[in-house]
């Protein structure tokens, strides 16, 4: 009689991600520099990272885990929004 043998496959570790963006200001197009920028888990237990932009509005996040994940802008005198808001 012959036997079934069945192969395990490797299971493929998740890839990390680089989130990358430019803050700009909403009318005019002009970068925000000195932004600060956060990077927050949605799920519970999740630790949020933050940078801040560069003068060219410029910011980043490397080695980000698969997720779900918050990403928010606030600086002096702007309205602090985070992204996929929409304003009414």
């Amino acid at each position: 009689a012959a036997a079934l043998a069945f192969a395990q496959q490797p299971t493929e570790t998740p890839k990390k991600a680089r989130i990358e963006g430019k803050a700009v200001h909403a009318i005019t197009g002009e970068p925000i520099r000195k932004a600060s920028i956060s990077l927050n888990g949605a799920s519970a237990g999740r630790q949020g990272v933050s940078t801040v932009t560069d003068q060219n509005g410029a910011f980043f996040f490397e080695n980000v885990e698969p997720g779900e994940y918050r990403l928010q802008g606030d600086k002096a005198g702007f309205v602090r929004t985070t992204y996929g808001s929409r304003s009414q």
